[in-house]
């Protein structure tokens, strides 16, 4: 029986297809579905950019199995998405260490998804206390992909705000080349006052840098 299904890829519409054993909470990936899911790895591995969400790569693959560690283990360290999405079953966005619950999927049909039970005293997910070691092992790998993407994010945060305080600089001198030396004052207090607005609306210590260094050039 089927139970769930995911897309093969983002573009056309065969499925891959996770089989339900009749033994209870277990999940086999036929091997076809293996291969089909390394072919697909290397695809998005070649293909991956910044702006490919891994919170929606992953949901793409809410897999859950005995066999898929093994699966998961022939993919090289970098591919971190796929590895949790494999292993877990759980996508990024659905993680949330500070609830006490949270579920992989909600019910289809007359049975249902497996849940992952949150402990507050050990700070762990539990799948039905069968599972407990195996995201045991599997919480270190998603905190490493949070902090990935973080990174990533950050990184493009910054280079916006320092092409937005370089313009915050042009305007200024433009200003007082336009203006003349006698109203310098009024162009250091709008640059000032720019950087300061900035300041407490990002919070961002490049810029009260930049801002200190603009202000001495004055």
């Amino acid at each position: 029986e089927f139970l769930g299904t995911c897309r093969k890829n983002f573009r056309d519409k065969q499925q891959v297809h996770v089989l339900y054993c009749l033994r209870p909470g277990k999940y086999i990936l036929d091997d076809l579905a293996a291969h089909q899911i390394l072919a697909q790895a290397q695809q998005l591995r070649n293909l991956y950019t910044e702006k490919l969400a891994l919170t929606t790569f992953v949901e793409r693959y809410q897999l859950l199995g005995e066999n898929i560690a093994d699966v998961a283990n022939l993919l090289p360290p970098q591919q971190l998405c796929l590895e949790v999405a494999l292993q877990a079953g759980l996508a990024l966005s659905e993680i949330h260490f500070s609830k006490e619950r949270a579920t992989v999927n909600e019910a289809r049909g007359a049975r249902d998804q497996p849940r992952f039970v949150f402990l507050k005293k050990s700070g762990r997910y539990e799948l039905d206390r069968r599972k407990a070691a195996l995201l045991d092992a599997l919480l270190p790998k998603i905190a490493y992909i949070k902090s990935y993407v973080r990174g990533k994010q950050a990184k493009e945060y910054v280079k916006q705000q320092r092409s937005l305080a370089r313009k915050i600089q042009a305007l200024t001198r433009a200003w007082c080349v336009r203006h003349g030396r006698r109203k310098s004052e009024e162009a250091k207090n709008l640059l000032v006052g720019s950087c300061l607005l900035l300041r407490l609306r990002i919070r961002d210590w490049w810029l009260e840098r930049c801002a200190t260094r603009l202000q001495a050039n004055f």
